[in-house]
């Protein structure tokens, strides 16, 4: 797929890096199911944590078209159908422990 920063999108500009996500969900083709829902679930991950559920909406379900059973994306479907917020962005999420 080549420079996942191809195109200015840095690690720190989440816009650029949405931006670049987005192309490749374009990019990547149906016949390729398991590329596209991932890079499609990455998308709606990023679009989700920064406040645009209709983006990230609108990613899970071409994810889920070409893959129905992959299970990150569902479970991302089932946080923002619940209109769950995300953790804001860079937070830490304290660690469980068993037991």
């Amino acid at each position: 797929m080549g420079d996942w920063r191809a195109g200015g999108a840095e690690p720190g500009d989440p816009d650029a890096v949405l931006a670049r996500l987005l192309a490749l969900c374009r990019d990547v083709p149906d016949a390729c199911p398991d590329d596209a829902a991932a890079v499609c679930t990455t998308a709606a991950q990023v679009a989700w944590t920064h406040g645009d559920g209709a983006l990230a909406r609108a990613a899970l379900e071409r994810a889920l078209r070409v893959d129905p059973g992959y299970r990150l994306a569902r479970l991302l479907a089932t946080l923002v159908d619940r209109g769950l917020r995300p953790p804001p962005p860079g937070s830490v999420v304290p660690e469980r422990r068993a037991g």
